[in-house]
């Protein structure tokens, strides 16, 4: 099939894309996605001469742990890993180029996996042994955030699409007027509520953040590495929304079940 982007490695993405994601809209929404983080990508790239090896590394290692974040949303992630490992087995002759592969390797958020990976970065490893280790640990960090957000889904309300400030006093009410409600209950309701009211101004804080971010982003008139945080904000607030919005659900539930 001819490019689609003009990397190579956003377009062996989107080929993995196109075997596991089915749905149109859903796969024409990583592409906008795909073709902000392919501009950015090249244009970052192009500028290699007029920085130092340091600094260029650093940006594209930013680049690219924002790429695997937007992956992950699509279940994704392993891609930027296998194109990786292509590339090494590709150019297995010229083992200089595999020092700054490893270089490149985004690092670990986790404390205790980030000592692990420098004591095997200073460890005697091969450059292969050492990227496929890299993976192990990023699955295993990967893993272990979704286990914790698991244990907050747990600990706070389940939460699902857009909400209005106006739906936390009508719930207020319901419960109040409740007969069935107990003090205890009524207490316990109040605090859900508060909860719920905490987060509806933090996404309303969050709207209006990203609507100024897209207005100047409009006014550049260009691709820019805030571009892509751009796009990881809208992603964020996406998933605001959908909690919220199971969070007004389970209130609202939990009101009629006690009328009945």
């Amino acid at each position: 099939m001819s490019s689609k982007f003009r990397s190579e490695k956003i377009n062996y993405i989107y080929e993995k894309a196109l075997q596991h994601i089915a749905d149109r809209k859903r796969l024409q929404k990583l592409e906008g996605e795909l073709n902000n983080y392919d501009n950015v990508y090249m244009d970052t790239k192009a500028t290699h001469k007029s920085r130092s090896a340091e600094e260029f590394a650093s940006q594209m290692e930013k680049i690219d742990k924002k790429l695997v974040t937007l992956l992950e949303k699509y279940d994704l992630q392993q891609a930027v890993h296998a194109f990786k490992e292509k590339m090494k087995h590709k150019n297995e002759p010229t083992t200089r180029a595999h020092h700054s592969e490893v270089t490149e390797l985004e690092g670990f958020e986790d404390e205790r996996l980030h000592q692990l990976w420098e004591t095997a970065r200073n460890g005697k490893f091969s450059e292969a042994e050492l990227i496929a280790l890299h993976g192990e640990l990023k699955d295993a960090e990967r893993k272990t955030r979704v286990y914790d957000d698991t244990l907050q889904q747990l600990n706070k309300v389940p939460m699902e699409n857009s909400i209005h400030f106006d739906d936390h006093p009508s719930l207020d009410k319901k419960a109040q007027m409740n007969g069935n409600f107990s003090q205890k209950d009524l207490d316990i309701m109040k605090d859900e509520l508060l909860h719920f009211d905490i987060q509806l101004k933090k996404i309303a804080f969050h709207k209006k953040e990203l609507d100024a971010r897209r207005e100047e982003r409009q006014k550049q008139g260009k691709m820019t590495l805030h571009a892509v945080e751009d796009v990881e904000l809208e992603a964020k607030h996406e998933k605001m929304e959908r909690k919220l919005r199971k969070l007004e659900k389970y209130l609202d539930s939990k009101i009629r079940h006690s009328e009945l």
